[in-house]
């Protein structure tokens, strides 16, 4: 006889029961009209369970579709194994490589020339996969089995990051006749995809476009950005030259004792990148009284403004650092978000009119008192010692999230303004098919950060990644082609170095928590990474903004 097992849906406290062994595939059934999208993916008892999972003990469940971050994660790494599948079929076993997302789409790199017709075809592969409704199966085998698969497929990339995996055995997916290893949990079928398309990018290049969260779940349509894609291709052919494509390469040179070599040889660079974007500047003071600094949160803003400002000196100049923050509104006059906060991040926050006036001004040789805002008393706060007025060789450094939109200068001429776009825009991946997300670097890093000097816990700062996120696609990415130039501010070690500071305070969030399966996913994640000691990194990193020890801290 069988034994019904009780089911709890969390979100609406609905119990319901189901015989033992039932999917939550057919569990999602009972509540999938309440949802707009097609269920991806279960949270039992706080912990996510791909819905070809069976149910054999009384549970608390809740689901997710592709409009929320964990489903889009899902969504995104399935559609992903639908195209791969349909280039091996359509091109053959020519290598493939997941690079980075761009404008709403991800940038994916074949070993071979790829024609528009190819395209095409790889499309309609897609669709027939989609039309047949195939599978994805889950298929846990012995490490060992896993490691003898890729290597006789020639997949060295998959041989080397499961070579410094310590588990015993290895979750792979299947499509087809094809197997892949993904670090995180794919939906059940590729039924779920009738929106997608690839534009051709180059000899070899493509973007997978499809909807996402952050395109209001709509087909965004291909807008290329070539001052960010070429900073892309510039960081991908140096990580390759050094061999470090992957995540193993890093390992490998931390397994050596090469860990003080990397980090050198990763800051000479960012101060080279930081070097040029100087020169830039120099060459056009003649005119260039105001440097705007912007880009999303735990991007390094700080850090970048006061090494542009050091290397300025260099040249006679005096720089002048100014934040967008210490002109804030009062806290009282600060615009609030539809669920009743207060909204930091939108640029009604800041008391734009004084800034322009305070700009103008000091460009028009008037001197100003720039104010500093209280953030315990919320308000602005002015001091005699911040009476300042620009000379001839006085170049103001202003820096902010709202650096790059044109209503923050809207009174500034614009051959006075020179724009930075700041952002860790890419490292390495994990290996060809499972690419590092630049938001998950600066989550990282904020963790960290605000543990250390806001007091607030890994739960807190989890919290409100969404809203921070939202912010971000709101005011800072619609604006980054307005820059002059683009610094990407990622170190290719930084991974390793923050997964020391960063793992106590991801085990820290309670398993009752929200934020448990997000604190869990990043853990699994820096799984993937040797960890590397701090001492190394130079006082002046970027990296010293979040994990302290910074010369540029207060």
């Amino acid at each position: 006889m069988d034994r019904n097992i009780e089911v709890t849906f969390l979100e609406w406290d609905i119990k319901k029961a189901f015989p033992e062994g039932t999917t939550y595939f057919d569990i999602a059934k009972e509540v999938q009209e309440k949802y707009d999208d097609p269920i991806l993916i279960a949270s039992v008892d706080n912990n996510l369970v791909e819905l070809s999972e069976k149910i054999y003990t009384d549970t608390t469940v809740k689901f997710y579709d592709q409009s929320s971050s964990i489903g889009s994660r899902v969504y995104i790494r399935g559609i992903l194994f639908l195209f791969i599948k349909a280039y091996k079929d359509v091109v053959g076993d020519y290598k493939l490589r997941i690079e980075n997302s761009l404008d709403k789409g991800i940038y994916c790199e074949a070993e071979v020339a790829i024609t528009q017709d190819m395209v095409n075809n790889i499309v309609l592969k897609m669709k027939e996969l989609v039309d047949k409704n195939e599978k994805i199966k889950a298929v846990d085998v012995p490490k060992a089995e896993a490691l003898s698969y890729f290597s006789k497929r020639g997949e060295k990339d998959k041989v080397d990051v499961l070579n410094f995996i310590t588990s015993g055995t290895v979750r792979l997916y299947q499509l087809g006749d094809i197997y892949d290893y993904f670090y995180g949990e794919m939906p059940l079928n590729v039924g779920i995809y009738d929106e997608f398309d690839i534009t051709l990018l180059g000899s070899n290049g493509m973007v997978l476009r499809f909807p996402t969260i952050y395109a209001g779940n709509e087909m965004p349509d291909y807008r290329h950005h070539e001052k960010l894609f070429d900073v892309f291709k510039e960081n991908a052919d140096w990580v390759i030259r050094m061999k470090m494509g992957n995540v193993a390469g890093l390992n490998h040179l931390i397994s050596e004792g090469k860990g003080q070599e990397l980090i050198y040889m990763a800051e000479t660079l960012q101060n080279r990148r930081i070097s040029k974007i100087v020169d830039q500047i120099v060459e056009a003071s003649d005119y260039v009284k105001v440097v705007l600094i912007a880009g999303p949160s735990s991007s390094g803003k700080t850090t970048t403004s006061k090494k542009i400002a050091i290397q300025l000196k260099m040249y006679g100049f005096n720089p002048l650092n100014v934040s967008t923050d210490d002109y804030f509104v009062d806290k009282k006059d600060t615009p609030k978000d539809e669920n009743g906060d207060y909204d930091f991040e939108c640029l009604d926050a800041i008391d734009v009119d004084m800034f322009n006036d305070h700009m103008t001004n000091l460009i028009g040789g008037v001197e100003v008192n720039i104010p500093t805002y209280n953030f315990l008393l919320g308000k602005k706060e002015y001091h005699k010692e911040n009476k300042i007025k620009l000379g001839k060789k006085d170049i103001l450094i202003v820096e902010g999230i709202h650096g790059l939109n044109p209503k923050l200068t809207k009174n500034i001429p614009t051959k006075n303004k020179f724009k930075i776009y700041i952002s860790p825009l890419t490292q390495i991946n994990i290996d060809d098919h499972n690419k590092i997300n630049t938001t998950d670097t600066r989550l990282l890093r904020r963790i960290v950060r605000d543990y250390k000097y806001r007091g607030y816990s890994a739960e807190e700062t989890l919290s409100s990644w969404h809203s921070v996120r939202r912010g971000e696609e709101k005011f800072v990415f619609p604006f980054q082609d307005s820059a002059d130039t683009i610094l990407n501010s990622a170190l290719i070690y930084e991974l390793s170095a923050l997964k020391p500071h960063v793992l106590p305070l991801l085990y820290s969030v309670s398993r009752d928590s929200e934020e448990y399966i997000e604190a869990k996913r990043l853990i699994y994640f820096l799984r993937n990474f040797l960890p590397i000691s701090s001492e190394d990194v130079p006082k002046e990193s970027h990296l010293r903004e979040f994990i302290g020890g910074s010369i540029y801290q207060k």
